[in-house]
C-alpha cells in the first residue's frame, strides 16, 4: 500500500526520502507537509519509507486522539514530556510508551500485504535525555520481510 508522503520537522524529508530538492509544500510550513512532484501529483511513499513514516506518526500522535483507533499513538507528550521525574524513570517510561505505540501499529498493520510495511520485531528502543528540554528516541525494528529499519524521533 502507498500513502501520501508526510515530512516532519525532525528530518530533512526531501533528502532523507530521496525526493529531491525541487518539491513544493502544499500546507503545513515544514511540519507534516504534503509534497507535490514535478508532474503536479502528490508524492506517495510505500514499503520501508511508509513504515518509517508510520513509526514517526505513531510516536508523535497523542494516544486516544484518533477517533477510529483510540489506542493508536503514544503517551510521550501527554504523560511524560514536561513532568518532573528522574532521568532513569523518564527513560523507562518513554521506552514503555514507545513499545506500546509500536505494538498497536504492529497490530493495525497485520493485514497489510506489503511485508516491508509490517513490523515483525521491535529490536531496540533507546532514549537520550541529555538536554532536559528534549527527548531523543531511536527505534530499530525488523520487518516481516526481514529488513532492518532505524528511526529517530525528537520531542521538544
Amino acid at each position: 500500500m502507498s500513502d501520501i508522503f508526510l515530512g516532519t520537522k525532525n528530518t530533512d524529508s526531501t533528502q532523507a526520502q530521496g525526493l529531491g530538492t525541487n518539491q513544493k509544500y502544499v500546507w503545513g510550513q515544514g511540519s507534516n507537509d504534503v509534497f507535490v512532484g514535478g508532474d503536479g501529483d502528490f508524492i506517495s511513499v510505500s514499503s520501508l519509507n511508509k513504515l518509517q513514516q508510520d513509526i514517526v506518526k505513531s510516536l508523535m500522535t497523542n494516544r486516544f486522539k484518533n477517533i477510529i483507533y483510540p489506542l493508536y499513538g503514544s503517551t510521550v507528550r501527554t504523560d511524560i514530556l514536561g513532568q518532573k521525574m528522574g532521568t532513569q524513570f523518564v527513560k523507562a517510561k518513554v521506552k514503555n510508551a514507545v513499545i506500546e505505540a509500536l505494538a498497536v501499529l504492529q497490530f493495525l498493520n497485520a493485514d497489510n500485504p506489503d511485508l516491508d510495511e509490517q513490523i515483525s520485531t521491535i529490536d531496540r528502543v533507546s532514549v537520550n535525555t541529555s538536554d532536559p528540554r528534549e527527548i531523543d528516541i531511536q527505534v530499530q525494528v525488523t520487518t516481516k520481510s526481514g529488513k532492518v529499519l532505524s528511526s529517530t524521533v525528537t520531542f521538544e
